[in-house]
């Protein structure tokens, strides 16, 4: 296929569990979320928060450029990944 969409989905609001006085989990359900995103083809934005394992992130984007930056400007060891 030679094009694509981008859909930005935003989620607002108080969940309808914290209403109830129910048991919630924000990481749990973003996770949920993005398992949900990833299976139709989609692919997370980065502008809020995201709760991937370093490894399921490392799936999603490729960082060698960004490792090379931290080497070149000597960052690797003196800011967390």
């Amino acid at each position: 296929k030679d094009w694509g969409m981008f859909f930005d989905l935003g989620i607002y609001g108080v969940p309808g569990y914290l209403i109830r006085k129910e048991p919630y989990n924000p990481s749990k359900a973003m996770r949920r979320f993005n398992e949900l995103v990833l299976s139709v083809g989609g692919h997370p934005f980065l502008y809020a928060d995201q709760f991937y394992h370093e490894a399921e992130f490392e799936q999603l984007f490729d960082l060698g450029l960004w490792r090379k930056v931290r080497v070149k400007y000597h960052a690797d060891g003196n800011f967390p990944e």
